[in-house]
Formats: C-alpha cells, sequence, structure tokens
C-alpha cells in the first residue's frame, strides 16, 4: 500500500487509476483492498459494475 499511498499524494496517479487496482471480484489479483483504497484516497470505494 505504501507505493499507492505515495503515489497517490504526489499525483502520479488519479484517482481512476487507483481504483483499478484495487481487489474485486472481477480484479481478485487487484494490489490492494478496498479499505486500503479508502485509507489512501479518503473515499469509499465502490466498485463499476
Amino acid at each position: 500500500m505504501t507505493f499507492w499511498k505515495i503515489a497517490y499524494a504526489h499525483k502520479w496517479v488519479t484517482l481512476d487509476q487507483l481504483r483499478q487496482v484495487v481487489q474485486t471480484a472481477a480484479r481478485p489479483h487487484g494490489e490492494i483492498t478496498p479499505e486500503e483504497f479508502t485509507a489512501i484516497t479518503g473515499q469509499d470505494f465502490h466498485s463499476e459494475g
């Protein structure tokens, strides 16, 4: 999670790009959990689709 937290803080990735690395049923090999997404962005994760 540390890499993604730094990347988001420095605007190396957008919110939408970060959303793409979250573990979901459609992406079981995602790199961060929905809870980590919330910790990094301060926003709740809502799967699209």
